[in-house]
């Protein structure tokens, strides 16, 4: 089944309306194999309906133990080693049910208070993972006090020996170069732990950590579960050099890796001897699950019909997708998530993009709630929004000042008069440079609008290597990319998110050459916050500030949904499939739900 394309084609100012129209057949037939049995997937043309989000929260049930939940990898894993980071690919995704980090989510939160959709989880919504509780007696120090019991799972070389906090000391060394023999930090992570001055084990059950800098927000980078903070036995790494090998990826988690048939599978069993029992039921050992398997199905098709027929438990779709599922399988649980808004990025310290004016009427020569409603089919929220994207931490659309809501708003003739005003009545020429895996049909909607206030943008497409070096190296005029909601996409604490905008920052990637010393001091009181409350203060300051220097051609995150059947129990949409460790064990078959749907 090939992907539905949509072309949107701008029509003339004067109607100032997008026609969108698809390219696809109305009703196309093929046959994919899933398993052993084939399957008939029939995708009618899509029509507008609302894909109605799940708001399940554990309640009075009975836990049942037993049975394999499946899912999807879209590639196989390059690495199960947490010290590879960035060449992990969908091994990142398998990791969190068998290895373990010093905190996770604590899923017993209130769902109306945090419901775990963003990937930045505030530090008051943390709990407990190997590291029992922790103290900061002071902003450059973070004592954990590690968990007592926990045991590695029971494979050589290890055994089964209990976990100790010199395990943890000698995870942190190997990935950041801070002893046990590592002089260097990996470089295959960022630099999120760069203010890490020392990891030091004081005693079996006590992990020191020191920063070089006062860092309220440090605590919570070194509490998420980048790759960066799982916690390997150095018998491991010394018996096989590292983790690459699956036999090798032995952790304290729920699930025992216990095999990988290469392009095909990954298979995970119970752990026997976990330590953890379940909050909502006290006294049910964990997990209750006996098998997740990951099946590596590149083609979405075939993702699609294993779905519909419950060879798959859960996937993320497109909002295609999601309608077209929602129709033929409304059995079918959902939760939705924002995405990665894309943005175009400009040379800011060079003309014509140094005036302020030019880059106001590039955004307001965006329709934005046309392209929400249209190219999106009215699932994605237009709504600006600056770089921070968790509530509380940022200032609402709807609280700024008239002046700077127009600045976001569609309003072409007066984009035309902010040029005229700033030298350039008939326009100007200018070039982005995009990678091949983008979203290049967006991009050609942003160029059909700027091509409307005069302003006649040049797509220059490189593969993703080429276009990487050309952009970080300060070549291109103009970047299609990522622009906003960092934290939300990708997890990081707003001083982070921001971070993308600071000159210290831009140093390294000369995508927009922003020299703001003032973003910069906003920037350092937020990263020295030393309260939550402090944090989301400045984070507002600084977020709104940079809102107001419009450095960036803002579109908004589209929307991606995650389907799961029925009978998988406990599951309330948590970003990610498992991310979080506690929602793998958490979750659990209603084998006679199951059964009753034929599945």
């Amino acid at each position: 089944m090939k992907k539905k394309i949509f072309w949107i084609v701008v029509s003339c100012l004067m109607a100032l309306s997008l026609v969108m129209a698809s390219c696809g057949p109305a009703e196309e037939e093929e046959e994919v194999e899933v398993g052993e049995e084939e399957v008939v997937i029939t995708e009618e043309e899509e029509e507008e309906e609302e894909v109605t989000e799940e708001k399940a929260a554990p309640g009075p049930e009975v836990p049942k133990y037993g049975g394999t939940i499946t899912l999807r990898l879209v590639s196989a894993p390059s690495s199960f080693d947490p010290y590879m980071a960035f060449l992990l690919g969908t091994g990142f995704l398998v990791i969190p049910y068998y290895m373990e980090s010093l905190a996770m989510n604590d899923y017993t939160v209130d769902r109306a208070i945090f419901d775990f959709k963003s990937t930045f989880v505030p530090p008051e919504c943390w709990t407990g993972c190997l590291a029992e509780s922790w103290e900061l007696p002071d902003l450059q120090t973070i004592i954990y006090h590690i968990r007592k019991g926990v045991r590695w799972q029971d494979k050589p070389p290890v055994n089964g020996r209990e976990l100790t906090a010199y395990d943890c000391e000698y995870s942190f060394h190997r990935v950041l170069g801070l002893g046990s023999g590592f002089n260097a930090p990996s470089p295959f992570i960022g630099t999120n732990y760069a203010e890490v001055k020392s990891v030091t084990a004081t005693d079996k059950y006590t992990l020191v950590v020191k920063l070089k800098t006062p860092s309220f927000t440090q605590l919570s980078q070194m509490m998420e579960e980048l790759p960066i903070g799982y916690t390997v036995a150095r018998e491991m790494v010394e018996k096989w050099g590292g983790l690459n090998d699956w036999r090798a990826a032995i952790g304290t988690g729920p699930f025992t890796l216990t095999d990988y048939v290469t392009g095909s599978s990954v298979t995970l069993v119970r752990n026997p001897t976990y330590w953890m029992t379940d909050p909502f039921s006290p006294g049910n050992s964990l997990p209750y699950v006996d098998k997740v398997t990951f099946l590596i199905i590149p083609d979405m098709s075939t993702a699609l019909a294993g779905l519909r027929t419950g060879k798959i438990d859960m996937d993320g779709v497109s909002w295609e997708q999601a309608l077209s599922l929602k129709r033929t399988n409304p059995e079918l649980k959902w939760t939705t998530r924002n995405a990665m808004a894309p943005a175009i990025l400009m040379q800011v310290d060079k003309k014509p993009f140094a005036d302020i004016r030019v880059r106001r009427a590039m955004q307001m020569a965006i329709d934005l709630k046309t392209i929400a409603q249209t190219y999106y089919g009215g699932t994605a929220d237009p709504t600006p929004m600056g770089l921070v994207g968790e509530p509380g931490y940022y200032l609402r659309f709807d609280e700024w000042p008239q002046e700077v809501k127009e600045g976001y708003t569609f309003n072409p003739e007066g984009a035309k008069n902010l040029l005229a005003e700033a030298g350039y009545p008939e326009g100007f020429k200018c070039t982005v440079a995009a990678a091949a895996t983008s979203d290049l049909d967006l991009l050609q909607l942003l160029k059909a609008y700027l091509d409307e206030v005069g302003i006649d943008m040049a797509i220059e497409v490189r593969e993703t290597g080429a276009h990487s070096a050309y952009t970080n190296a300060g070549y291109a005029e103009m970047t299609y990319g990522g622009g906003f909601n960092y934290g939300t996409f990708i997890g990081w604490a707003p001083p982070r998110a921001l971070e993308q905008c600071c000159s210290a920052y831009l140093a390294k990637a000369k995508l927009h050459n922003i020299k703001d010393p003032v973003f910069d001091e906003l920037w350092s009181k937020c990263d020295a916050a030393s309260t939550v409350e402090e944090l989301k203060r400045t984070s507002i300051e600084a977020d709104f500030y940079a809102i107001k220097q419009q450095w960036y051609v803002h579109i908004f995150p589209y929307v991606t949904y995650t389907a799961w059947q029925p009978y998988i129990m406990r599951y309330q949409g948590e970003s990610g499939i498992g991310v979080g460790h506690i929602a793998s064990q958490l979750m659990w078959i209603d084998q006679d739900l199951k059964k009753s749907i034929g599945r």
